[in-house]
């Protein structure tokens, strides 16, 4: 008798300690959040310590089986971890029953105890986590027994949007954000996401998810154009950053960043798929995805959940805008006859070979004009070392297996394999005159012609450009070694 009499007067000392003392700090801070709770904004999550601490009492609660017993503030501030962190609290011996049976003990749901139980339900979603679709129902029920007017905008969102059915609300959430008749922004009002804290929870990330898997047949529609507009506004936000002097500056980017690789597949998903007719606005599509991923040639990284076929698509779209940024910028200086054969014998490799890449290098009075290039984007390299380079400019293009060169100016075409010794590589910051001049492949005779090929790694001179010389010894090296005819009817302005 002697040990039940101890075993009770222990938990007697810990029920009391329950109730009247805890953890220093803890209380008071869940306290402080659950006033606060009253206000229409989410509050930010009490630090890891305090919330530790709130864990070890709800457990040793339970595991004591004095659940009943709990002290109300301590039981009213459980939401906070019943989904965060690990163990969550919701899989706790009779924890959430206890919740249930208190916040319902009255005529109406107590108030405040039912918003942080919503709360918490939004921010730490998850149908995988312990018991939260069930919950999910529970606050559906709860929420339509009550008449506190506090509790009406989740009340009407639940009602227009299965808000708090884990499978069914985040997809009409993300249909009425792409589609629905009332604007995004009157949208996120109605369900509360206009509030920055709860945009960035668990529920408004499954919703964008949704949203991001939806976007393919969304783009391939007649409203493609719309749906692209409202989608892109909730993708893309505005975050600072330090620049090198280490002064603040807000860049765009991802809402959800680790979302970047499903966000860029699906934006390109019509041209993937092969709907050249789709209304989704490309060039649009192009430039989000430059802002808020970076150029996937010199950020690859940024871009690896967007797989192989993605990555090469927006490479190809880059290549031809990159290409027409160095025509414009050379033609305005340049006034050479020859110069509009040598842009539709690019062009033409460019139609040709539709994953061809293209990187452009300036010289030093080129490179300061380029900033006002919107297709340049800032993505070029530079000509080093020599002070004549100044007004010079070259492009380096991928063709399968194989690296060309052009110059702006007086200038060989010149022709490498991707894995000899002096090929140039893609996407560097700067390059050496000579590197760009090495020797390089040769270029075979016109197949009809007989003559006008290069011999002995010099490159290939621009001879009789107006009757298409050395385009047809281009085209014959280009049709010798990568198997692609190109005949004058398609490099012949």
């Amino acid at each position: 008798m002697s040990e039940t009499r101890q075993a009770l007067a222990e938990l007697n000392a810990y029920i009391g300690a329950l109730r009247y003392a805890g953890p220093p700090g803890a209380h008071a801070e869940c306290k402080r959040r659950a006033d606060m709770l009253a206000l229409d904004d989410a509050e930010p999550l009490p630090s890891d310590d305090v919330l530790a601490r709130l864990r070890r009492d709800l457990h040793m609660a339970c595991v004591s089986d004095v659940v009943g017993a709990m002290p109300p503030r301590l039981l009213r501030s459980a939401p906070l971890v019943f989904w965060n962190g690990d163990p969550q609290a919701a899989g706790f011996p009779k924890l959430l029953d206890e919740f249930f049976r208190r916040t319902m003990e009255q005529p109406q749901p107590r108030q405040r105890w039912l918003r942080n139980l919503i709360e918490a339900w939004l921010r730490d979603f998850g149908p995988e986590k312990i018991l939260h679709a069930e919950t999910g129902k529970a606050i559906s029920l709860m929420l339509s027994r009550s008449e506190h007017s506090n509790l009406l905008l989740w009340r009407s969102a639940d009602a227009k949007f299965a808000l708090f059915d884990t499978a069914v609300g985040p997809k009409r959430v993300a249909r009425h954000l792409v589609a629905g008749p009332e604007t995004v922004p009157e949208t996120l009002r109605q369900i509360g996401m206009d509030d920055p804290l709860r945009a960035t929870g668990g529920f408004f990330r499954a919703a964008v998810a949704q949203l991001v898997g939806e976007l393919p047949q969304s783009l391939n529609g007649r409203t493609a154009a719309t749906a692209w507009d409202r989608s892109a506004g909730l993708l893309e936000v505005t975050r600072p950053e330090r620049d090198l002097r280490g002064k603040e500056i807000m860049k765009p980017a991802l809402r959800f960043p680790d979302m970047g690789g499903d966000v860029a597949r699906a934006s390109l998903s019509p041209w993937l798929i092969g709907q050249s007719t789709s209304a989704a606005p490309r060039e649009t599509i192009r430039a989000f995805l430059l802002r808020t991923l970076g150029d996937p040639r010199l950020q690859p990284q940024r871009w690896a959940g967007a797989g192989d076929a993605a990555m090469r698509l927006m490479r190809s779209w880059l290549a031809a805008a990159s290409l027409e940024a160095f025509l414009s910028l050379i033609t305005q200086s340049n006034d050479d006859q020859q110069w509009r054969y040598r842009q539709a014998f690019w062009r033409a490799c460019l139609k040709k070979i539709p994953n061809a890449e293209v990187w452009v290098v300036l010289g030093s009075a080129l490179s300061g004009r380029a900033g006002a290039i919107r297709d340049l984007d800032g993505s070029f390299g530079t000509l080093a070392g020599s002070t004549a380079s100044g007004d010079q400019a070259a492009f380096l293009m991928r063709l399968g297996d194989l690296i060309l060169s052009e110059w702006s100016n007086v200038g060989a075409v010149r022709a490498w394999a991707v894995d000899g010794k002096h090929c140039p590589a893609l996407y560097r910051e700067a390059y050496q005159g000579v590197e760009l001049k090495a020797p390089s492949l040769d270029f075979p005779n016109h197949p009809t012609r007989g003559n006008g090929g290069s011999f002995g790694g010099k490159g290939l001179y621009h001879h009789s450009s107006s009757s298409g010389l050395w385009q047809g010894c281009a085209a014959a090296l280009l049709r010798n070694r990568l198997g692609v005819t190109l005949s004058p009817s398609d490099y012949m302005p």
